[in-house]
């Protein structure tokens, strides 16, 4: 919800900019700084939109490849990351039994500390037998927030 809701806000600021150009555009020559400063906060808030939007496909459709061809990995926790009050990343880590190289993964955000339900469990991790740069952290295993 609170994704819907930063979106539409996007879209708003976005048209508000775009109007006031508009506007500033058909004042005359002397409105002229206006265009280009509310231009200017209109193309910075349409391409904040764009990349917002490349970016969740880029991760729908990492999911979706993952999900089709992929082994099931049970990882250690390596530790938690702390982005803001309210912003988590669990960090993992993978031996691979065949060569002992190390891997490390890293989860998409959480809106909790999820330290202490992760403390001594392995994790798992659904990595793509194609490319081990594709992979998602399962943390179906944490409570859903109410």
């Amino acid at each position: 919800m609170k994704q819907v809701f930063g979106y539409l806000l996007l879209l708003g600021l976005i048209f508000i900019c775009w109007w006031a150009a508009f506007v500033f555009y058909t004042g005359g020559p002397s409105d002229r700084p206006g265009v280009y400063i509310a231009g200017g906060f209109g193309t910075l808030f349409t391409a904040l939109l764009i990349y917002a939007i490349t970016y969740e496909a880029r991760k729908a459709s990492r999911k979706a490849f993952v999900d089709e061809d992929y082994d099931l990995i049970m990882t250690d926790l390596d530790h938690i990351e702390a982005l803001g009050e309210n912003l988590y990343y669990v960090h993992t880590k993978w031996i691979d039994p065949d060569g002992g190289a190390i891997y490390y993964f890293k989860s998409e955000y959480i809106e909790f500390n999820p330290e202490s339900f992760l403390v001594g469990k392995n994790i798992p991790i659904k990595i793509s037998r194609r490319n081990y740069k594709l992979y998602t952290v399962d943390l179906s295993i944490l409570p859903k927030l109410a």
